[in-house]
């Protein structure tokens, strides 16, 4: 049994963060692996429960690049889990790096933040309340928000537009009203968001496919291909197994 929950950032944080959330698995084994789908985001995560065989301890601590494949995590017997998701394109301010030196890579937060990072992980281990750490991992972003860079206006206007409208946008069309070139504006997106504008607006679909697989019993396969944009359900079908491992039939069998 899971306990998956998020938690709503304070107003200071939540230019930045989407959520910050918590996790906690306690069945036995065997029982099937986690799959993480791409979602435009970068993610830290701490984990408080036994570190799978092998791994080292540092790993307890993790940041999670942007992904453009999913991530099939093998199941343990007890895991424990506080992450903090950054919006897309707003978790370069506060961590420093240009978001494509992490893409589809996990990296100890002692590697990307040196001893900062390795504090951090200690702290929250030793926390022995949800609430207190997630204050922890709150006041240290507080402190990287007084040395925040800038964000790009052009990428945030993109993404938001991009979630309004769940991946329908053109990308010619983007540059041409941004007044950029379409290389720069990409230069741009994988800098911010990790990924180029193409590989978002893909990601945005298939997120939209996801929630409609999961709340609709009959799927008019036609249809939602039109909805999402695709120019058959073909498209859908392969689009939609590049970014989840699984065919939209297959992810509704196993969701």
């Amino acid at each position: 049994m899971s306990d998956y929950a998020e938690h709503a950032p304070p107003s200071d944080l939540a230019p930045y963060v989407q959520c910050f959330w918590t996790r906690t698995t306690a069945a036995p084994l065997p029982r099937p692996a986690h799959r993480v789908l791409p979602d435009g985001a970068i993610d830290i995560l701490f984990s408080l429960g036994a570190l799978p065989e092998g791994e080292r301890e540092a790993l307890r601590g993790t940041v999670v690049g942007t992904m453009t494949e999913p991530l099939v995590l093998a199941p343990q017997p007890c895991e424990e889990f506080v992450g903090v998701r950054f919006r897309p394109g707003r978790a370069r301010p506060l961590l420093g790096f240009d978001a494509f030196e992490m893409t589809d890579r996990n990296a100890a937060l002692e590697d990307v933040f040196g001893s900062s990072g390795r504090r951090l992980l200690e702290r929250v281990r030793e926390a022995d309340t949800i609430a207190r750490r997630l204050a922890i991992v709150q006041q240290d972003l507080r402190a990287r928000l007084a040395r925040a860079g800038a964000s790009d206006p052009y990428v945030d206007a993109i993404v938001a537009e991009a979630l309004a409208n769940g991946g329908r946008l053109d990308t010619v069309e983007m540059a041409r009203r941004t007044g950029i070139s379409p290389q720069l504006l990409r230069r741009r997106f994988k800098q911010f968001v990790g990924v180029g504008p193409k590989t978002f607006l893909r990601v945005v679909r298939m997120q939209r496919a996801v929630a409609r697989l999961q709340r609709t019993r009959k799927m008019d396969w036609a249809g939602l291909a039109a909805l999402l944009g695709h120019s058959d359900q073909s498209h859908l079908s392969r689009e939609f197994r590049e970014l989840t491992g699984l065919s939209p039939e297959e992810f509704r069998r196993q969701a």
